[in-house]
């Protein structure tokens, strides 16, 4: 018998009817006690197996508000086109969305956690609006997403991971709220459309890789804060010119190589 309380409705593009409602951890919807009880549990966990995801087709999803976490890769790789996220969600699983058909991603602002690389390899992905209150963007966060053009940082944000925007090809303007403190290596790494680039007066470090390969980076502004420039960090870039700060103490191997950099200035 189906649950009368669904916990996830999947939709079939076309289908006439929602998708059986979803397994979770511990407990199935099999009857509506069960579902009940689900419903009024607001830390209980989403969980499926790989046979019930829809194997054709576009498909979208909806959560019920009683759901708080999202495990990890909760579609890694399907066709998951639409998502709408329940308005108490406050953890995203690792690689959660990785590789889905998703065009557009809303997180709500209770959400305090976001696991790695949970948006990876959506390559149709072209707006997230992140949680208004996040402080930290995790590894490879949105790592290949080739056609994202933008994205706005809220202000609370204090880290931005290792390869969170790596190989976003589109990318062609981030602003970095002052608020970071730390950027992680090659954040920015291959991001082959980025021109220019304004990093945060509190950071201490230019990490290892951080604009590896961005051939359209003709501008940087390093802050006066920064005592390192770690290894390949501009490697491949159309730098021409830098301005480097009056507390730089190290520069790293080929940090600067391959290049179009003519003047440096201290």
């Amino acid at each position: 018998m189906e649950s009368k309380f669904p916990m996830v409705l999947w939709q079939q593009s076309g289908a006439s009817s929602p998708r059986p409602p979803m397994y979770l951890t511990g407990m199935q919807t099999e009857d509506d006690q069960n579902a009940e009880d689900a419903m009024n549990d607001m830390t209980v966990y989403q969980s499926y197996t790989a046979d019930m995801i829809p194997q054709a087709g576009a498909w979208n999803a909806q959560f019920g508000d009683g759901i708080t976490e999202l495990q990890s890769g909760i579609s890694d790789g399907s066709a998951l086109t639409g998502i709408q996220l329940p308005k108490n969600l406050t953890t995203i699983g690792a690689f959660a969305f990785k590789g889905s058909g998703l065009e557009k991603i809303v997180f709500p602002d209770t959400v305090k956690t976001l696991g790695d690389g949970c948006m990876a390899s959506c390559s149709k992905l072209t707006e997230i609006i992140l949680p208004a209150h996040i402080t930290a963007l995790p590894s490879g966060m949105a790592a290949s997403c080739t056609a994202l053009e933008g994205i706005e940082l809220p202000q609370t944000v204090h880290i931005i991971g290792s390869g969170a925007f790596e190989y976003c090809n589109a990318l062609k303007q981030i602003d970095i709220p002052q608020s970071v403190t730390v950027i992680d290596s090659g954040a920015f790494k291959n991001c082959s459309s980025l021109t220019e680039l304004v990093l945060p007066v509190s950071l201490l470090t230019v990490a290892d890789s951080l604009c590896m390969d961005c051939k359209a980076l003709k501008s940087v502004q390093i802050p006066e804060s920064v005592t390192s420039i770690g290894e390949m960090a501009f490697y491949g870039s159309a730098l021409e010119s830098v301005t480097l700060p009056p507390a730089l103490q190290s520069i790293a191997d080929h940090a600067f190589r391959k290049t179009s950099l003519k003047l440096y200035v201290y």
